[in-house]
């Protein structure tokens, strides 16, 4: 007889939230240097000096080897729903959802939409603008401009937790038996090999996702568990192939071996880190986390293109922009979140996807 998964009603999942609090934090602050990335601006790839030669070297390390990230927020994100899930709970977990996801989403996009065609109105910041928006005041370009292909750059990978979540009653069904689960997760292989799914697509992100809800329903232990020497460093081992597989785009963007090398490194990475939570002062950072994530897409956009205009273009201003210009960034952001937290506490309570509670005194 096959086995079915067993209660999780005396699962303590506190090592798992305590150190997938430590990947969500840094796995964002890749994301951040992912997205400030500016070799193509540059010109780095034609440059025949040694320093742009190395800064060239140096964006595409990132721009390969951090493609962990989002695959580790699906991982992240599947384990943490699944974990003490069952389906009597798919209601409560749906309108958590609305509070968490898709308020957020709706507010921050329409924010978004609003700075590009506030920016489009005005002619001294317009015509600075590489290329236009495309964005006009109307109820049609909100729906889709706005929402559907998600002004906010961040965005998209909330839409795709958005679907997932609502499938996630289906996922369950097909991966609560331990063997079918199999089946099924094999079955989403295929697919992404017949279809050659792009990385940011719904069908790859609902793999990843499907691969650690199965891990939260059949195997908690291996992802609670603490990993010795000898186990790490086989997981840092893994984590080499992947980064010197890393550097092939096919594997980066489409396809079956995008997949296969993320399912494997995402757990490598989770155990090559060993037991780690985060600092007080990281949580201090990680506080403005999610405001960071939201917020920084197009005003990261603003200030390389203000760096870019005021130095113009050489390896020195490249440089320079690559530490500058993030750093710039979050701190602006940080700050101005701290206006909104400490003066309209309900508007950062919704805007990051938070419950509104009384603040002491």
């Amino acid at each position: 007889m096959v086995s079915e998964a067993k209660s999780p009603a005396l699962r303590d999942d506190s090592v798992f939230f305590r150190k997938s609090g430590f990947f969500k934090l840094y796995l964002f602050l890749i994301v951040i240097l992912v997205h400030s990335l500016n070799f193509e601006a540059y010109g780095l790839a034609d440059s025949t000096t040694f320093g742009g030669k190395l800064l060239y070297f140096l964006e595409m390390v990132e721009l390969y080897v951090t493609g962990l990230t989002m695959p580790g927020y699906f991982f992240i994100s599947g384990y943490g729903f699944m974990a003490n899930y069952s389906l009597d709970k798919t209601l409560s977990k749906w309108k958590k959802r609305v509070r968490t996801l898709f308020i957020p989403w709706l507010l921050w996009n329409s924010i978004m939409w609003l700075a590009g065609i506030a920016m489009e109105s005005i002619p001294a910041i317009a015509s600075k603008l590489n290329s236009g928006f495309g964005y006009e005041l109307s109820l049609r370009s909100w729906l889709v401009d706005g929402l559907i292909h998600t002004a906010d750059g961040t965005m998209w990978f909330i839409s795709n937790l958005m679907v997932i979540t609502l499938l996630c009653p289906l996922i369950y069904i097909l991966i609560r038996n331990k063997y079918l689960g199999i089946v099924a997760i094999a079955a989403g292989f295929v697919a992404v090999h017949l279809t050659q799914a792009h990385r940011y697509s719904v069908l790859v992100a609902a793999l990843f996702f499907s691969q650690a809800a199965y891990y939260s329903i059949h195997f908690p232990q291996l992802v609670q568990r603490s990993y010795g020497k000898k186990a790490r460093i086989i997981a840092w081992g893994l984590l080499l192939v992947y980064m010197l597989t890393g550097s092939n785009s096919a594997v980066q963007n489409t396809g079956l071996p995008h997949v296969i090398s993320f399912s494997y490194a995402v757990p490598a990475m989770w155990i090559a880190v060993g037991d780690v939570g985060l600092s007080k002062k990281e949580k201090v950072v990680d506080e403005y986390r999610f405001w960071l994530f939201a917020s920084h897409y197009m005003p990261l956009e603003c200030v390389e293109k203000l760096w870019y205009v005021i130095g113009g273009v050489s390896v020195t201003t490249a440089w320079i922009g690559m530490i500058m210009c993030p750093t710039v960034t979050v701190l602006i952001l940080i700050g101005a979140g701290y206006l909104v937290k400490r003066y309209c506490y309900p508007l950062w309570c919704v805007l990051n996807g938070k419950q509104i509670k009384k603040r002491r005194a």
